[in-house]
C-alpha cells in the first residue's frame, strides 16, 4: 500500500464527501496518512493526490471531481481551472474508451488489474506520467492506423512509469496490411527532429496472450511483441515483467521483449536496461518463415543494452541479436535459460529480417545447425533436448548432409564443433555425424536410430566426453581417416558398446578409440568393442561386464590387420579379448590389465597372436592370473608378461614352462557362438 490520502477513505464511504473537510484539514490529514502508509511498494488501493479526482461507474458525476470516464477526467484536469490534481483514481469497472494521458506529472491508477479493465488503448504523451493497476485489453485494431499498441509512450514524454498492469488478449484477426501489434511500446521519434523519450520505466507488468493473424486474405499480416523499445528512447528500464504466450503459434513472428529502430528515421535506443523479466512461450505460426523470439536486439548493438536476471523459456529463438554484437556466453551467465544452442555470426542470408549475420541462442540444436557456417562452434547449454529432428519415430540430431561426401567444399557443416557447456546437455534421441571434420563433445545421448545411439560416417570426426546409454549399440565408428572417440562412456547397452567398421564404403583408415569406458554389465551388453575389416587403435579404455552365455567379450576382433590393443583395462567379461578370422596374427595386444574375465584372451584363429607385457592379475603370468577358466586359449604368445599392473607395465615376467601360458581353444577354430556384429547403420534422411 502506498500514498493513502483522505480521498481514499471518502471514495469508500457514501456518507462522507470531501467537501465536508476544509482544504487545510485535508492537507493535515493527507500529510499524516502519507507518513503512516507510504511504503514505496506497489500501487495504492484507492485514489490519491491533492486534486481528489475520481472516475466511477457508480457515483454521481454531478459532484465536483467525480467523472464517469477516464478521458473526461483527464480532459478536465488539463482544461478546467476548477479541477486540478496530480492523481486520478479509477474505481472498479470496465471502461470502453481510448485513453491519452497528456497531463504532466499525473498518476492514473486503480485498485488493481483484477478489478479495473480498460477496453481500449492507452497512450502516455506527457512527462512524469505514472500509469498503474489496470488491465488493458484493446479491441481488434484491424488496419486502423495507430491502434496497434495496447499501451504506448510517445511524444517525447520523459520519466514515464508503466507499472503493475496486465495487458492481455490483444489480438489482430482482421485486416490485410502488414501491421504489427505491441503490448507495451516505448516509441521515440515519429519523425526526424522529434524529441526522445528519456528515463521511462516499465515495471512489474504482465503481458500475455497476444496474436496477429490478420484477416483471411492477409498474406503477411505482421507480428506481435510483448514489450517493444523502439526508436529514440534513452535510458529506459524494463524490469520485473512477465511476458507470456506471445504469438500463440498463430502469428508470423513474435517477440517477448524487443529493442529496435523505427522505419522513418535512423534513431535507435540507448542505455537500455532489461532485467529480471520472465519471458515464456513466444511461439510463431509453425508454417511461417519467421520465428518466435524471447528477447530480440534489432538495432543499437550490445553496448546500448544491459541484460541481467531475465528468465527465458519455450521460444524458438531465446535471444536473437541482429547486430551480431552480444557475447552469448556472457548473456547465458547473466540470465537464465533452461536450454539453448549458442551460435555467433550465424548465416541468415536470405532469411526475413534484413540481417544476414546474427548471434542467436536457439531453443533447438538442429535449428542452430541450419544457420551454422563451416568451422562454426555451437555451444549447447545443459538441458534436455527431446524435440529435435525426427526419423523413424525417434528424435535425434543430424550434423551435416547425406550428400556431403568427404569433400569439405561440398559439406555445409564441415569442421563445425558442437560443444556442451555449463554441464552436460542431454539429447533424448540419436546423433548422426554426416559431414567431415565435426567435433561433438560434452553430451549425454539416450536414444537410437538403426540400432545405434551415435554414428559417424565421415573422416576427421572427433567424439569427446560423450555418454551414450540406454541403447542397443552405442557407437558406430567408421574406418575413415582421423576418426577419434575419446574420454567417453558407453553404458546400459544391450548388444555392442561400439562397432569399429571398415565394411561397405568404409575402410583403409585407422580410427582410434581411447580413454573410454564400455560398461556392459549395466545393460546386459555382449561386446564392449567390436572391430571388423579395418585397422584400429584401441588404447587406454575400460571394457567391463560384457557377457553372453559365456561368449561375450570386452574386445572382439573379427577381421582387420594391424589392430593395436594397448593400455586398456579389460575386466569381468566372458572373454577379455576374443579373436577370429585371418588377420588375428597381425593384432598386437600389449600393456593391458586383463583380469577377472572367464578367459583372458581367446584366439580362434590358427595364427599366433602377440600378447606381451600384459598384467594378468598375478606376477606369475596368465596361468596363475585371476581369469576364471584360463589366461589364454588358442595360439597366444603372452611371454614376457608384466609383473605390475598398469600404468607401470613391464616385460619382466617369464617362464620356461610354456604350457602355463597357453591352453587348447574350447570349441571349433572357425566359429564363435557369441553375438556377431550388427549391420552398419544407414544415414537418416
Amino acid at each position: 500500500m502506498t500514498r493513502l490520502k483522505l480521498v481514499d477513505f471518502v471514495a469508500k464511504n457514501d456518507n462522507v464527501e470531501l467537501g465536508d473537510f476544509s482544504e487545510q484539514t485535508q492537507e493535515r490529514i493527507n500529510d499524516a496518512l502519507a507518513n503512516l502508509t507510504d511504503t514505496g511498494e506497489g500501487p495504492s488501493p484507492g485514489p490519491g493526490g491533492a486534486g481528489n479526482v475520481i472516475v466511477s461507474k457508480d457515483r454521481d458525476t454531478a459532484e465536483t471531481g467525480i467523472f464517469g470516464s477516464i478521458q473526461a477526467a483527464l480532459t478536465a484536469i488539463k482544461n478546467d481551472e476548477e479541477i486540478s490534481g496530480d492523481e486520478v483514481f479509477v474505481e472498479p469497472g470496465t471502461y470502453q474508451e481510448n485513453i491519452s494521458i497528456n497531463v504532466s506529472d499525473l498518476t492514473l491508477r486503480a485498485t488493481g488489474p483484477d478489478e479495473t479493465l480498460i477496453d481500449g488503448r492507452v497512450e502516455a504523451v506527457a512527462d512524469g506520467v505514472r500509469f498503474e493497476g489496470f488491465t488493458v485489453s484493446p479491441p481488434d485494431p484491424g488496419d486502423t492506423q495507430g491502434a496497434d499498441e495496447a499501451i504506448r509512450v510517445d511524444g517525447g514524454a520523459n520519466g514515464v512509469t508503466i507499472a503493475d498492469n496486465v495487458v492481455e488478449d490483444f489480438a489482430r484477426n482482421t485486416g490485410t496490411n502488414f501491421t504489427g501489434i505491441d503490448g507495451i511500446n516505448l516509441f521515440g521519434g515519429d519523425s526526424d527532429g522529434a524529441e526522445p523519450i528519456e528515463s521511462a520505466t516499465v515495471r512489474n507488468n504482465v503481458v500475455r496472450r497476444l496474436q496477429n493473424t490478420g484477416g483471411p486474405e492477409a498474406e503477411f499480416p505482421g507480428g506481435a511483441a510483448g514489450i517493444s523499445v523502439q526508436g529514440d528512447v534513452v535510458n529506459p528500464t524494463i524490469e520485473d515483467n512477465s511476458v507470456e504466450n506471445i504469438g500463440q503459434e498463430a502469428t508470423n513472428f513474435a517477440f517477448g521483449i524487443v529493442v529496435r529502430g523505427t522505419g522513418n528515421n535512423d534513431q535507435t535506443p540507448t542505455g537500455v536496461t532489461i532485467e529480471n523479466n520472465d519471458v515464456d512461450s513466444v511461439l510463431s505460426d509453425p508454417e511461417s518463415p519467421t520465428v518466435g523470439v524471447g528477447i530480440g536486439l534489432e538495432a543499437s548493438g550490445a553496448e546500448a543494452v544491459t541484460f541481467t536476471g531475465n528468465d527465458i523459456s519455450n521460444t524458438e529463438f531465446l535471444l536473437e541479436d541482429k547486430t551480431a554484437t552480444i557475447d552469448l556466453n556472457g548473456f547465458v551467465n547473466d540470465n537464465t535459460i533452461d536450454r539453448g544452442a549458442l551460435l555467433e555470426d550465424g548465416d541468415f542470408e536470405g532469411v526475413p529480417g534484413d540481417a544476414p549475420t546474427r548471434n542467436v541462442i536457439f531453443d533447438s540444436i538442429q535449428s542452430a545447425l541450419r544457420f551454422a557456417n563451416p568451422e562454426s562452434t555451437i555451444e549447447v547449454v545443459a538441458g534436455t533436448y527431446d524435440d529435435e529432428k525426427t526419423f523413424d519415430g525417434a528424435n535425434g540430431v543430424q550434423i551435416g548432409s547425406q550428400d556431403a561426401g568427404d569433400d569439405p567444399a561440398s559439406a555445409p557443416l564441415a569442421d563445425v564443433s558442437v560443444i556442451g557447456i555449463d554441464g552436460r546437455p542431454t539429447i533424448d534421441g540419436w546423433v548422426q555425424i554426416l559431414d567431415p571434420g565435426i567435433t561433438f563433445e560434452g553430451f549425454e545421448v539416450t536414444g537410437e536410430v538403426f540400432g545405434y545411439g551415435l554414428a559417424a560416417f565421415e573422416p576427421d570426426v572427433t567424439v569427446r566426453d560423450v555418454t551414450v546409454s540406454g541403447v542397443t549399440n552405442g557407437l558406430f565408428v567408421p574406418s575413415a581417416s582421423n576418426v577419434i572417440v575419446e574420454n567417453s562412456t558407453v553404458e546400459n547397452y544391450s548388444f555392442y558398446g561400439a562397432i569399429v567398421s571398415g565394411r561397405n564404403e568404409f575402410g583403409g583408415a585407422r580410427p582410434t578409440v581411447r580413454d573410454t569406458t564400455f560398461d556392459g554389465a549395466s545393460g546386459d551388453g555382449a561386446v564392449g568393442i567390436g572391430v571388423l575389416q579395418t585397422d584400429a587403435e584401441i588404447t587406454s579404455n575400460t571394457t567391463t561386464g560384457n557377457v553372453s552365455d559365456d561368449d561375450g567379450a570386452g574386445i572382439a576382433h573379427f577381421s582387420g590387420a594391424e589392430v593395436t590393443i594397448t593400455e586398456n583395462t579389460i575386466a569381468d567379461n566372458d572373454d577379455g579379448v576374443f579373436l577370429e578370422g585371418p588377420d588375428a596374427g597381425t593384432v598386437e595386444i600389449t600393456s593391458n590389465d586383463i583380469v577377472n574375465n572367464r578367459v583372458g584372451i581367446a584366439n580362434e584363429d590358427g595364427e599366433e597372436v602377440t600378447a606381451t607385457g600384459n598384467w594378468w592379475g598375478d606376477s606369475n603370468g596368465p596361468g596363475a592370473g585371476t581369469n576364471d577358466v584360463a589366461g589364454t586359449q588358442g595360439a597366444v604368445n603372452a611371454e614376457p608378461w608384466s609383473t605390475n599392473t598398469g600404468p607401470d607395465w613391464n616385460m619382466a615376467g617369464s617362464s620356461s614352462d610354456m604350457s602355463s601360458l597357453s591352453v587348447t581353444t574350447v570349441g571349433s577354430d572357425d566359429n564363435w557362438d557369441g553375438p556377431m556384429p550388427p549391420s552398419d547403420p544407414d544415414p537418416a534422411e
